[in-house]
């Protein structure tokens, strides 16, 4: 969790729920693992704060003129990373992703993506054969 972040609907802020956790990190995990077990997301982790910040030099009688910030619970933003990263494991040990993406994904980056399409026209040059390269945003 990043410092300094306010805290969302339970006034708890990140810093607090972090020291927590890693102070009793059996008790947590086992509290985790057991709500995964259960399907169970708890109603108290969902509920967010939304908080509009005005835009600088803007009418503010204009609603467009606001940022909507949501605040949610550590708790939840804690859970919320864990199911993230064990869908992500499983999809990734199963090789359910395709190679070639890389939005999103650790250790993939732009760099790589353009590395990879380099070395594809680079081989297309070699073997005397046109084309041009597709890109999509799914």
């Amino acid at each position: 969790m990043k410092p300094n972040k306010s805290p969302g609907p339970d006034g708890i802020p990140g810093e607090l729920v972090k020291e927590l956790f890693y102070a009793n990190k059996v008790c947590f995990t086992a509290l985790l693992n057991r709500l995964l077990e259960l399907g169970v997301f708890p109603k108290e982790w969902k509920r967010a704060n939304i908080v509009f910040i005005p835009k600088e030099n803007k009418d503010l009688s204009v609603p467009a003129h606001y940022r909507p910030i949501c605040l949610l619970s550590s708790w939840g933003k804690i859970f919320d990373k864990l199911i993230s990263n064990r869908i992500t494991y499983y999809l990734e040990a199963d090789n359910f992703l395709n190679p070639r993406q890389y939005g999103f994904r650790k250790r993939k980056s732009t760099i790589a993506a353009i590395q990879n399409i380099k070395s594809f026209v680079e081989q297309a040059a070699l073997d005397k054969k046109n084309g041009l390269p597709y890109f999509t945003g799914h």
